[in-house]
C-alpha cells in the first residue's frame, strides 16, 4: 500500500523532474534522470515502465533513464498530487488533464451505445472479435430494413445517385 509519505515524495520528485503531457485522449506522466534509483522507486510505487535513453550530445554525459506511466494511471496520479504541485506545474498538469478528458472514451470502456442504451448483459451482443453491439439498436435497424423491404420503397439517396466511380488519376468514368 502506498503511504502518504510516498505520495508527498512522488509529488516533490515529479515537481522537479516530471513532465505532464496530454493530447487527444492520452495523458503521459514521465520523469527522466541519470540516477536510476528514484525512478525505480516510482516504478515500484505506481507501475509504468522504465527505460534507458542513448544521449548523443555531448558524448561524455551519462545516458538518462526515463520512467513513463500509461494514460489512465497517470491521470489518477496527476489528480492525486495536483494540490501538492507549484502553480506553474499545476498549469502544466491541468492542460494535460483537460486534453485527456476531451478525448473520446475507447469503445471497450463505454457504458452505453451511441443512442444511450446501457450495455447490460441482456442488451449486449458480443461479436467474435470481442466487440459489442447494442441489441435494441440492432432490432431498430433490422425493423427499419424489413419495413423498407416490405414496402419495396427503397430509393437511393441524392448523394448515391450523384456518386461517380473514380479511376486512377482522377479520370471520371463518364
Amino acid at each position: 500500500m502506498i503511504s502518504l509519505n510516498d505520495i508527498y515524495w512522488a509529488a516533490g520528485f515529479l515537481e522537479g523532474e516530471g513532465n505532464f503531457y496530454g493530447h487527444s485522449h492520452s495523458l503521459t506522466l514521465s520523469a527522466s534522470q541519470v540516477q536510476k534509483e528514484p525512478l525505480e522507486k516510482l516504478l515500484c510505487l505506481f507501475g509504468g515502465k522504465l527505460r534507458s535513453c542513448k544521449r548523443t550530445n555531448p558524448p561524455k554525459w551519462k545516458n538518462p533513464y526515463v520512467w513513463e506511466l500509461p494514460s489512465n494511471k497517470s491521470a489518477g496520479l496527476t489528480m492525486t498530487i495536483y494540490q501538492l504541485l507549484s502553480p506553474a506545474r499545476k498549469v502544466q498538469a491541468k492542460r494535460a488533464l483537460d486534453a485527456w478528458r476531451s478525448g473520446k472514451v475507447s469503445a471497450k470502456y463505454r457504458k452505453s451505445c451511441v443512442h444511450g442504451h446501457p450495455y447490460s448483459p441482456s442488451n449486449t451482443y458480443l461479436l467474435k472479435d470481442g466487440s459489442r453491439m447494442c441489441r435494441k439498436c440492432m432490432k431498430v435497424s433490422r425493423d427499419r430494413y424489413l419495413e423498407r423491404k416490405k414496402r419495396g420503397s427503397w430509393q437511393p439517396s441524392k448523394s448515391q445517385l450523384e456518386f461517380k466511380y473514380r479511376l486512377p488519376g482522377n479520370i471520371s468514368n463518364e
